[in-house]
């Protein structure tokens, strides 16, 4: 539809913009949808009005063209007002892979471009984010991190039919969100593995270890962030643990006092403490559990940690490495404990490209999947350039990436897996975090889970062992 301009009497005008400040008293374009009133404008009661970029909005990565594909991504970047490295890098492996398939021509000769929001952590404003991204930006896909911020993108992007694509989103409630919208798929997929995966093979660690690590450890706090994934990662492991061990599980909100959880946990005494917390509650945590009588090594009491944890920040943040020196955690393993070709590609394109090692971020290389398998569907969406590259198509697209010829996920096999989809052909991802073997129905897939080591001295994670899921 072409815009028609009408003359609008200033005192109307005023109305339909009360506290805010006009710039012209002549008129305004009428308009039925917002496609109508063109970039940063949107339809109000049928005419355009200015529609500002909201805070925190505005940066944009890849090729920001009329034909352009576009994506959006809305991030907790700056919880707390400070940079989230973890966070960092998994935006730096989406670029990367934004760049990467651009320069491979993109899909349907159309190139990619990706506009972020950085929700500081606030799923009020994550909602806000994704409602302008929606309506400004006319995304087909929005990118999240974290299971809350997850939850709350899908209540505004699955009525919209937009895709929601996670890399860290790993609380089990998103496996039963409903979210197909009427349509054959679901619209909320993830490439990070559920945690009632992490969680089962955490709790098997304890239980049936044959090395010997955990021997006379009978007592286990489990303190866990209350939020989706916190609350869900601890339900799998109260569940698990219950009839085998002694389990005191303690709550605590993001930022918020931690005295009452030390208390009691000192009053508990456990053998260990399996800590569910990112970077700067896991610092908070543990440096006040320093000085702690019963939480202490030399009272016999140990941390096992969690994926959230695995970040170099820790190392600057906590006042006694000592305490946590050799301390095991656990994460999705990534391509590189498999030796796969697509991970040593991405890590040392990764290092030249940013200066950081990937491996030691829990979820840098299921980021860069995410934009390729994402980038992937909407190449079976095409179809030869013949097809909607909508939300729903994409998600339809995801499910013909777990059968057929097995393909490294890599850009030099990008181009023969985006003529194969676009040629109505299936085929086999195997990503950089792993294989991608998507269920169609819960939108996920599994992954082996790497358990990690803290070693103070060279202030990097090592490696301990790869586990599958028990009965996996």
């Amino acid at each position: 539809m072409t815009p028609m301009v009408r003359f609008v009497v200033p005192l109307f005008a005023a109305s339909l913009c009360a506290g805010c400040t006009l710039t012209t008293a002549t008129g305004f374009e009428e308009c039925d949808t917002n496609a109508d009133c063109g970039e940063g404008r949107i339809c109000v009661e049928h005419y355009c009005l200015p529609n500002k970029t909201p805070p925190g909005c505005g940066t944009v990565y890849g090729r920001d063209e009329p034909n352009a594909i576009p994506f959006g991504a809305a991030l907790p970047l700056t919880p707390g007002g400070q940079l989230d490295q973890s966070e960092q890098q998994g935006l730096n492996a989406f670029v990367m892979a934004l760049d990467e398939i651009n320069s491979n021509e993109g899909v349907a000769g159309r190139p990619f471009v990706l506009h972020v929001c950085d929700t500081a952590g606030d799923s009020d404003k994550l909602q806000s984010m994704a409602t302008w991204l929606s309506d400004e930006k006319h995304i087909v896909t929005l990118f999240t991190s974290g299971s809350g911020q997850t939850i709350a993108a899908s209540t505004v992007t699955v009525p919209r039919d937009i895709l929601v694509m996670t890399a860290t989103s790993t609380s089990p409630a998103i496996t039963d969100l409903q979210d197909t919208h009427g349509g054959k798929v679901g619209l909320v997929w993830r490439t990070a593995p559920s945690d009632a995966i992490q969680g089962a093979v955490l709790a098997d660690t304890l239980l049936n270890d044959t090395r010997g690590r955990f021997t006379g450890v009978n007592k286990v706090g489990i303190v866990y962030l209350n939020d989706p994934y916190g609350n869900g990662l601890s339900f799998v492991l109260i569940d698990a643990l219950q009839q085998a061990k002694t389990v005191k599980p303690l709550s605590y909100e993001r930022g918020g006092s931690i005295d009452t959880v030390i208390s009691q946990l000192n009053d508990f005494d456990p053998d260990l403490t399996i800590l569910v917390a990112f970077p700067d509650d896991a610092a908070r945590i543990l440096n006040a559990a320093a000085t702690t009588q019963h939480l202490v090594k030399a009272d016999g009491h140990r941390w096992f940690f969690t994926d959230s944890a695995k970040d170099p920040a820790l190392f600057s943040s906590v006042n006694q490495l000592d305490e946590i020196d050799g301390a095991l955690g656990s994460a999705p393993a990534s391509g590189a404990l498999a030796n796969s070709p697509a991970y040593a590609q991405f890590e040392g394109n990764f290092i030249s490209k940013y200066g950081v090692n990937p491996s030691q971020y829990s979820f840098t290389a299921n980021s860069y999947d995410a934009i390729y398998v994402t980038a992937l569907g909407a190449a079976w969406a095409a179809q030869d350039g013949s097809g909607e590259i909508s939300g729903p198509r994409i998600a339809e697209g995801l499910t013909h990436l777990s059968s057929g010829p097995q393909l490294q996920l890599s850009p030099g096999q990008f181009i023969s897996a985006r003529s194969q989809l676009q040629n109505g052909m299936d085929i086999d991802i195997v990503g950089t975090s792993g294989n991608l073997n998507f269920n169609a129905t819960t939108g996920e897939a599994a992954a082996r889970i790497e358990v990690w080591s803290i070693n103070v001295a060279g202030q990097k994670f090592d490696t301990d062992e790869v586990r599958d899921p028990p009965g996996g």
